[in-house]
């Protein structure tokens, strides 16, 4: 009897389609995954440059208002991509870094999340 080596054709061929369909399964989960921590991050560094707001105020001592349209001045918050943030009602932070309080709306692509933001300080909080 003859000893044999290797794989044959048929045996290498239904791996190929068995790592091809793994393949074809996963590639959009992963897409989905990359887009979703993309917004995540967006959406954390804008909080975060939020919740340093009133140290920005103190530092250049200027008054940020944040609006249900604007930011004012646009230099406080460097907004990533495709990320826009809102108040239904003026947001302000006072030269002095006191914060008055409010509501804050992050719009990011189909994604609309709220925060409230509790004076003095005004550190952003899910609603």
């Amino acid at each position: 009897m003859v000893k044999r080596q290797g794989f044959t054709l048929i045996e290498l061929m239904v791996v190929l389609v068995i790592i091809g369909g793994i393949t074809a399964l996963a590639v959009p989960n992963l897409m989905t995954l990359q887009a979703s921590w993309e917004r995540r991050l967006a959406v954390e560094d804008t909080l975060n440059q939020i919740s340093r707001l009133g140290a920005w105020t103190r530092s250049h001592h200027q008054v940020v208002t944040i609006n249900a349209n604007t930011i004012e001045p646009n230099a406080a918050l460097e907004l990533p991509e495709g990320l826009r943030v809102t108040a239904d009602e003026p947001i302000t932070w006072l030269d002095n870094g006191i914060c008055l309080g409010g509501e804050v709306v992050l719009h990011h692509e189909e994604t609309t999340r709220r925060f409230e933001l509790e004076p003095p300080f005004c550190q952003p909080s899910a609603l």
